[in-house]
């Protein structure tokens, strides 16, 4: 799968416009940036639901984002992705190491629900990644998802 590109940073404008905005996301470089759902499948999303938790406790960061809303009406074969930062009950930057995801998707009025977990087992936090959809996960009951991710040493956060 080829790799979006990523943005390095914020100019400094930017920065001062978060700030000012009372938006710490903007302003935390060190943080998980999106969660996705990578959607290959002839099924549109109806809703997602996510919650990104965190077993780091840092000043100025969340360890919960609580459950929120991510996608609404997403159409098939397209990619539904969801900052937690700006998206999250908190509003908070996160180190997220486990994410939780339900989904509704809907074709042709059939309806299927499927549940979705992923855990850092190494400790790292997500800086950004998120599960691919494809028909057979929807239609042959397949629960073998993949997590495409970019995970990060915790370590290089806190000696910053």
């Amino acid at each position: 799968m080829k790799e979006e590109s990523h943005d390095e940073g914020l100019s400094p404008a930017q920065a001062l416009a978060s700030y000012r905005d009372g938006n710490p996301c903007g302003i935390v470089k060190e943080r998980t940036e999106y969660v996705a759902l990578y959607n290959k499948s002839r099924w549109s999303i109806e809703v997602a639901f996510l919650q990104a938790s965190s077993i780091y406790r840092l000043p100025g960061y969340t360890t919960d984002t609580g459950v929120y809303q991510a996608c609404k009406n997403h159409p098939k074969r397209r990619t539904c992705k969801s900052d937690p930062c700006e998206a999250g009950e908190s509003r908070m930057p996160i180190l997220a190491t486990s994410i939780r995801c339900s989904v509704l998707f809907r074709k042709d009025g059939e309806t299927k629900a499927i549940d979705l977990e992923w855990s850092s087992g190494d400790h790292k936090y997500l800086v950004r990644g998120g599960w691919v959809i494809r028909n057979r996960h929807l239609e042959k009951n397949s629960n073998l998802f993949a997590f495409l991710s970019v995970t990060k040493n915790p370590r290089e956060v806190v000696t910053k």
